[in-house]
């Protein structure tokens, strides 16, 4: 039952990439996702989980497709950030990645 879930998130992730590149605002989009994904996440804890076994999952849904959509436009965001220096496009994902990979150690 975990397929549908990243299937949808997978969809919501094309559908934010494709809106932030027509607007051309990367911004919106990626708090738009976050707000959505957090809201996902409240009503996750939230509600009682025995009692409601598939408003639980349609959350799920939710939380999955909030967090999975702005990774896409906020790539695009951080290498937009860097064009000006040296290093330019190549090299921003990179240190977008590494600079992530530090938070399990703080």
């Amino acid at each position: 039952m975990v397929v549908p879930i990243y299937v949808v998130a997978t969809i919501s992730v094309i559908v934010m990439a494709k809106i932030s590149d027509r607007i051309q605002q990367r911004s919106p989009v990626v708090m738009f996702g976050f707000i959505a994904g957090a809201c996902g996440f409240l009503a996750l804890i939230v509600i009682p989980h025995p009692k409601y076994p598939g408003v639980t999952y349609g959350f799920l849904f939710l939380a999955a497709s909030g967090i999975f959509a702005p990774i896409m436009p906020a790539l695009g965001w951080f290498g937009k950030q860097y064009d000006r220096l040296y290093v330019g496009k190549e090299c921003s994902p990179r240190l977008n990645f590494s600079r992530k990979q530090l938070g399990p150690i703080l």
